[in-house]
């Protein structure tokens, strides 16, 4: 995988507006952007079995634009906020794929006293606020054990574990995974950590205790990925039995302070499964390890490497740097589109409601020429009213046809702009834009005009009022002694008998005094 860095030392705007959250961080804050790069995606792990990894190279060469921000958000929900901003930001341009997955995001987390500690691939941001507070959690949980262990008068640099083979004690034991393990020919080993009582069972995560910050070292870097992979002493659910864990104990020789931990594999990795439990033993006396961590369904997070230092960064000796012309820059700097914050402000400027406003921001149809056709349409001197119909049309009308099986992308812009400025020169009203759009897609796919070919189809002439009031009457006459239930109940079924026959030509709201005289 290869970066370039193309910008450095940018920065957003980020105004903390969450209903109800205390924060005494000042308004109109910014947002540090370290660096901005390009890079060339290479390959995606998609199975890791045993000492074997399995990679998918269906991202090869796929350009991916990374965006490093500074440590500049405080609490998990200012993470999501600021990961909209940014997404936005590329999606305004046009020039990026949308949808779950094409986004990712790696969360670094850190709180007071603990060390940084990254959460890959994030594929949703709704994702991030539980996430960030529950590594959060995590490290806080971490803290706390250091606290204890420190209080036991442990230190890292002097701590030892200690290894015993119990695998013919166990050759007959009725716990199945160690039982199949031996049938196998596999070793089951013994780790005595001194001064751990109560430690592998302190909560870390949402239902989730120390014992698997351990297991999970030992799947990873032990490669032994078969779970459970270890059971100690404090181990919940079933595990070995009690005359069992005494002959342990008594062989390792515990003390009432003390933990034990199993792990079985072949020689080698069990061997490295049993230095891996002491190794994240010393770690919990530390703190909070440097880790790479994955993300998990439920919300929580595991480990998934240790966290790469800056030796691993290396430059790229076959690509000397590219200047980049102050011509070019001016160029570039004249095809930027409008920032999603001051769109925002125009649109309230305008009246739209905060709930369209993101709804415009948010949905997938609204790509960098669809955000333009909202902006051309609205220059037309629309009146609120106008206005937020024309973003209710984009944002959930043709979203809601989409979802029916219409293809609204067969429509070109410009015919939907024609439609739009049709309606505000008053040539038919607000509720047949969604069969006038179907019938656009029709006539799109023959490559013909669409809006004028569907508007005639549709036989949009307005009626004047006395043509309405002919419609109203008849529907009287025909309906009156159907309906029952009384006048309400009438008037409701002739507004909607009438509506659906001169749809598009005649104003809904005319319709209604008429009926009710």
């Amino acid at each position: 995988q290869r970066t370039t860095i193309v910008g450095i030392d940018g920065e957003i705007p980020y105004e903390n507006r969450r209903v109800g959250q205390v924060s005494r961080l000042p308004k109109n804050r910014k947002i540090g952007i370290r660096q901005l790069g390009l890079e060339e995606d290479a390959c995606r792990e998609i199975a890791d079995v045993g000492h074997t990894r399995f990679y998918n190279t269906d991202r090869l060469g796929m350009p991916l634009v990374e965006t490093v921000t500074y440590a500049d958000m405080r609490n998990p929900w200012e993470v999501a906020d600021c990961a909209q901003i940014i997404r936005r930001l590329t999606r305004i341009t046009g020039k990026v794929r949308t949808g779950i997955g094409s986004a990712r995001q790696d969360v670094n987390v850190s709180i007071q006293g603990g060390t940084r500690v990254e959460i890959k691939g994030v594929s949703r941001i709704p994702l991030i606020p539980k996430l960030v507070h529950n590594e959060a959690m995590r490290q806080k949980a971490l803290l706390e054990i250091k606290e204890e262990l420190k209080k036991r008068g442990l230190k890292s640099e002097t701590y030892r574990a200690k290894f015993y083979d119990v695998s013919a004690l166990l050759k007959n034991t009725g716990y199945e995974p160690i039982n199949s393990a031996i049938k196998n020919k596999l070793l089951v080993k013994a780790v005595l950590l001194p001064k751990f009582k109560g430690i592998l069972s302190y909560p870390t995560q949402p239902d989730v205790v120390f014992e698997k910050e351990v297991s999970d070292r030992v799947r990873v870097i032990a490669c032994l990925d078969k779970l459970p992979n270890i059971i100690s002493t404090e181990t919940r659910g079933e595990t070995l039995n009690s005359r069992e864990w005494k002959k342990i104990l008594e062989i390792t020789g515990a003390g009432d302070q003390d933990t034990v931990v199993l792990v079985w594999g072949d020689r080698r990795d069990s061997e490295t499964g049993t230095k891996e439990i002491e190794i994240r033993a010393k770690d919990a006396i530390t703190g909070v390890p440097n880790e790479t961590r994955q993300t998990l369904r439920d919300g929580t997070n595991g480990f998934e490497r240790i966290l790469p230092g800056p030796n691993r960064m290396y430059p790229d000796t076959d690509l000397p740097p590219i200047e980049v012309s102050a011509k070019r820059i001016e160029r570039i700097s004249n095809m930027i589109p409008e920032p999603p914050w001051e769109k925002e402000a125009r649109y309230k400027k305008m009246g739209i409601p905060d709930d369209i406003i993101l709804n415009l921001f948010q949905h997938s149809l609204i790509s960098s020429n669809h955000s333009r056709l909202f902006d051309k349409t609205i220059s037309l001197n629309l009146t609120k009213k106008q206005a937020i119909l024309i973003a209710v049309t984009i944002t959930q009308t043709m979203k809601h046809l989409s979802r029916k099986g219409t293809n609204i992308q067969k429509i070109p812009d410009l015919e939907i702009y024609n439609m739009f400025r049709a309606y505000k020169e008053g040539r038919f009203f607000k509720e047949i834009i969604p069969f006038l759009l179907e019938k656009m897609v029709n006539f799109s796919a023959r490559g013909a005009t669409s809006f004028e070919k569907a508007y005639q189809e549709l036989n949009l002439t307005i009626l004047d009022i006395s043509q309405v009031k002919k419609e109203i009457d008849r529907a009287f006459k025909k309906y009156s002694k159907e309906v029952k239930g009384g006048r309400l109940q009438l008037e409701k079924f002739i507004m909607g008998k009438v509506m659906n026959k001169i749809k598009g030509k005649a104003d809904g709201k005319l319709v209604r005094r008429l009926i009710h005289g």
